[in-house]
């Protein structure tokens, strides 16, 4: 065969020296494209759970390597070792699936030139560099990069084997075949069906085609099996819909839905599809009158596992795009085959003299060849350029709980299996430690909303303020009656604070005394009234390190009472002060962050109102006053004036230490 003899011919070793420069560029471009912002986004939960997974006992690591509804301990067995070496911060544990990732496109190149020639090689290396969802999963702490690296190796191992039909190329194929296999089942598998297909359609011996028909059979079995879990159901259960298939298309190409975006959700992309479209179905129109042996290739790598797939789905309607991975290099061949194919056309027409198609053949191209990577390099900069926020905020939401809640609040994260990913970014800036609690099973059997509440009564028992930090994608899954979500926002508590990440919302509520006991004393009684319109009559100062250092919060509570009926709008004005008297930090807000302005103040109501100072980086150490003032926020923000005639009432001081709370 014209494949088998190419490798007998130009084997890997020979090949590589004389396009070391390629591979080389092609290695560094994708490098650059996947690492350049690899710390951008915060660690999605599945990420966490590679930290999680990756942490416990090695004993329990190598165990699992035996076990087969482990779906990757490989990849987790060997970033254990990784985490051991480089530590468990962002970039590093992206590091691995971003070299794997690079390593991928010139393997691509080597891997293609063999099928398609070098220019489509090159050119389908090229799409790689860009692909939005292969350098998607080039970010992630995740095995998909792994396994796209391991799926290319072992075709590449495999076309050498059956060149050379040697006992050491057919080991090294087995091999890397049970490597992929450790490193990412599902993909491993769907890339197993399409080799074992390959080497079926190769087989004339008949008791080779039944050997290779059963292992082919045992290995649709076991990818049923594994759709067939009930993690797996959990993870990735979808509605039957023929539709699934454009999906797959539109997600290979540039990681978009097929179906019409919603509001909120930007410009309708779809369009950009219609070039990967031409070159696809160029690349499969000419393959009807091509080489039998590149015909072989490409119905085995990427129509047989995609029909396993998806017939295993209008059973079991189970889906999940990136478990398609293994077949995004046979994909990219096919569309660089495509669109060399459109340029031969286009010459053979011109020469033939039909002017008419070979412009036509020619437009085609040129739209295509430019539009699929300038769509591909779009969508790149949008998810991994631009600074926008795509992945689940888990470092924004627990820095700012960290900036923002006081020593006694309650955090409550919910649901419960979301909370390594708030304890992971936690950690990270001990000087401000979060009391994290989670609510049990609110599916057991017996549990009731009785049962809720008074998990809730003993949860807030004797505090100030509560927090929900909510995945609401997560909370379906435990919590389909949205308890803890009504329970925070329809109850009648002051509200004080609420927020939106991507994958993430915030909720805070202040119960305006220690619930069930009653309103608190203040650490630091005080008696100002500010333009006989505010009463500050006490304070609480509560830094989470005695004494607080640079680069924390300083919580500081405020007791205040409304002296006026229908008072104007007024804000706070809090700082903290040098022994010159110059101000170093500052905060300004209006009562219960904006939740309860003073407009809605009945006189003689008392409040706590919170407050948190930045202190800086680089605060020097020593002593500063806090001091607290009230501004009117229309009329020029005009201050209220103490009975002196001053405008500041000194809290306390306190000493500011030492060292730095960066995290």
């Amino acid at each position: 065969m014209a494949v088998a003899r190419n490798l007998s011919d130009r084997g890997m070793a020979r090949a590589f020296p004389g396009h070391l420069l390629v591979l080389g560029v092609l290695f560094l471009l994708g490098l650059l494209v996947r690492c350049l912002t690899l710390g951008h986004q915060s660690l999605w939960l599945d990420e966490v759970y590679t930290v999680v997974e990756a942490s416990r006992p090695l004993p329990d690591l190598l165990r699992a390597l035996f076990d087969p509804h482990q779906g990757y301990p490989l990849y987790i067995l060997s970033m254990r070792v990784w985490i051991s070496l480089f530590g468990s911060g962002e970039v590093a544990l992206r590091w691995p699936s971003a070299l794997l990732g690079a390593a991928a496109v010139p393997l691509l190149y080597l891997f293609g030139r063999r099928l398609v020639g070098r220019r489509a090689a090159l050119l389908a290396s090229a799409f790689l560099v860009l692909s939005p969802i292969a350098v998607w999963y080039a970010q992630e702490a995740k095995a998909y990069a792994a396994a796209l690296f391991l799926s290319l190796g072992t075709w590449l191992a495999l076309l050498e084997a059956n060149g050379r039909r040697s006992a050491r190329s057919w080991g090294a194929f087995a091999l890397l075949t049970l490597l992929a296999l450790l490193a990412h089942r599902l993909i491993a598998i769907l890339s197993l069906v399409g080799q074992l297909t390959f080497l079926l359609l190769g087989t004339k011996e008949r008791r080779g085609r039944i050997l290779l028909a059963l292992a082919l059979l045992q290995t649709l079995l076991l990818l049923w099996l594994g759709l067939g879990q009930a993690g797996a159901a959990r993870q990735f259960s979808a509605p039957r819909d023929l539709a699934v298939v454009l999906d797959a298309f539109s997600q290979m190409s540039l990681r978009i839905r097929a179906r019409a975006p919603l509001p909120g959700e930007g410009p309708d992309r779809r369009p950009f599809l219609l070039p990967f479209a031409i070159a696809a179905l160029s690349g499969a129109i000419e393959l009807v009158t091509d080489r039998p042996d590149r015909k072989r290739f490409f119905f085995s790598a990427l129509v047989a596992p995609g029909l396993a797939f998806f017939a295993f789905y209008l059973v079991r309607p189970l889906y999940y795009a990136r478990y398609l991975l293994g077949l995004l290099p046979a994909y990219l061949l096919l569309l660089a085959f495509g669109l060399e194919r459109l340029w031969r056309w286009r010459v053979g027409l011109l020469r033939s003299g039909d002017r008419g198609l070979g412009v036509l053949a020619g437009g085609l191209f040129l739209i295509s060849s430019v539009l699929v990577p300038v769509a591909c390099a779009r969508e790149v900069w949008v998810h991994h350029f631009s600074g926008q926020p795509h992945k689940e905020q888990f470092r924004e939401a627990t820095r700012y709980l960290q900036d923002h809640v006081h020593p006694g609040d309650l955090i409550l994260v919910h649901p419960n299996y979301i909370l390594p990913a708030v304890s992971y970014y936690a950690e990270r800036r001990p000087l401000v430690p979060l009391e994290l609690h989670t609510l049990g099973d609110l599916l057991a059997q017996g549990y009731s909303f009785r049962s809720f509440e008074a998990d809730m009564d003993r949860l807030t028992t004797g505090r100030r303020r509560a927090w929900l930090l909510l995945a609401p994608f997560h909370e379906q899954t435990v919590d389909p009656h949205r308890w803890a979500y009504e329970w925070f926002t329809l109850n009648p508590f002051l509200r004080c604070d609420e927020q939106h990440w991507v994958g993430l919302d915030l909720y805070a509520i202040s119960f305006n005394a220690e619930r069930r006991v009653g309103f608190p004393q203040a650490q630091i009684p005080l008696e100002a009234s500010f333009g006989g319109m505010v009463r500050l009559f006490g304070a609480d100062v509560q830094p989470f390190s005695v004494p607080p250092r640079a680069g924390t919060p300083l919580p500081l509570t405020l007791y205040v009472v409304g002296l006026q009926p229908e008072l104007p709008r007024l804000e706070t004005v809090v700082q903290l002060v040098d022994e010159r008297g110059e101000p170093v930090a500052s905060v300004v807000g209006e009562p219960l962050g904006g939740f309860l302005p003073t407009t809605r103040w009945l006189p003689r109501d008392e409040f706590l109102d919170y407050y948190e100072i930045p202190l800086p980086q680089g605060l020097g150490t020593g002593r500063y006053r806090i001091q607290v003032g009230y501004r009117r926020v229309d009329a020029g923000q005009a201050p209220l004036l103490l009975p002196d005639g001053g405008q500041w009432c000194t809290v306390g001081e306190v000493e500011i230490a030492s060292g730095s709370g960066k995290p």
